[in-house]
């Protein structure tokens, strides 16, 4: 089975987890080379072209059908890209798809989106 490795709104809490309900959780882990990320509001965008930190996310196993339904979500080709990286999860290596996307957007200085999400919704909730 082919392996995704999500870091924005596919990851467990997020609004698009729903699509990987069925898959197999292998683990939480972060990229072994390094990427940016950026976001607009709250749709992150892993860039490849500036090395800046290894990004967090979660490695699933996933059908490949699911794999496809989450091209669609993803608009692959169109919006963003996959593409095969290595993960590192607990010490071990995994070949896994992620999608990147080089469009311009907000960059942020860490690689973790649930800690940006986690922030600007505690900023929206205090006012």
């Amino acid at each position: 089975m082919p392996r995704l490795f999500v870091y924005g709104t596919l990851m467990t809490g997020i609004y698009n987890h729903a699509s990987l309900e069925n898959s197999i959780f292998i683990g939480s882990g972060i990229t072994v080379d390094k990427f940016s990320l950026h976001v607009s509001g709250t749709i992150p965008f892993l860039h490849d072209d500036s090395r800046d930190y290894q990004v967090l996310g979660e490695l699933y196993e996933v059908e490949s059908k699911v794999l496809g339904e989450i091209d669609f979500l993803e608009s692959n080709l169109d919006w963003y890209t996959r593409e095969e990286i290595d993960v590192n999860v607990d010490g071990k290596i995994y070949t896994a798809w992620i999608y990147v996307n080089n469009e311009e957007a907000v960059k942020l200085d860490h690689g973790d989106f649930k800690l940006y999400i986690n922030r600007i919704t505690r900023e929206f909730y205090s006012k």
